[in-house]
């Protein structure tokens, strides 16, 4: 009986949404580098409640998050040395935005962690000469 065995593997935890989030979040952090904002999309897009995307979510620790932003965003930021300053920034937080650690709007990025943005800034001597 299928559903009979669909409630054993739930009883027994070989099903269990809980293990799924916090596997999918990790992996798609620590492995893809994803932002949060991506992670919570794809998560959501497979009907996860948001209780558990949430609490997935929150297993990712803050310093490394802000490492791994740092790091990618040094990166781009490195490969883009030949390019005016403009281009540079722009060309950066489109990357940053691509991966999710932010939203691009019509008003500028907005950021899922407010504070990351003057770090940002500073690290990356977004000011001009």
């Amino acid at each position: 009986d299928k559903n009979g065995l669909i409630d054993y593997l739930i009883e027994e935890r070989f099903v269990d949404e809980d293990r799924f989030v916090r596997t999918y979040v990790q992996s798609k952090f620590n492995l893809k580098k994803w932002g949060k904002i991506k992670i919570k999309s794809h998560l959501r897009n497979k009907r996860i409640p948001n209780s558990k995307i949430e609490s997935g979510l929150s297993l990712i620790d803050d310093v490394e998050y802000r490492k791994v932003i740092f790091s990618l965003g040094q990166k781009k930021w490195d490969s883009l040395e030949k390019e005016e300053l403009v281009q540079r920034k722009v060309k950066t937080l489109r990357f940053l935005a691509c991966r999710n650690f932010m939203r691009l709007t019509f008003f500028g990025p907005q950021w899922n962690e407010p504070h990351i943005i003057a770090s940002l800034i500073s690290f990356f001597s977004f000011t001009t000469p």
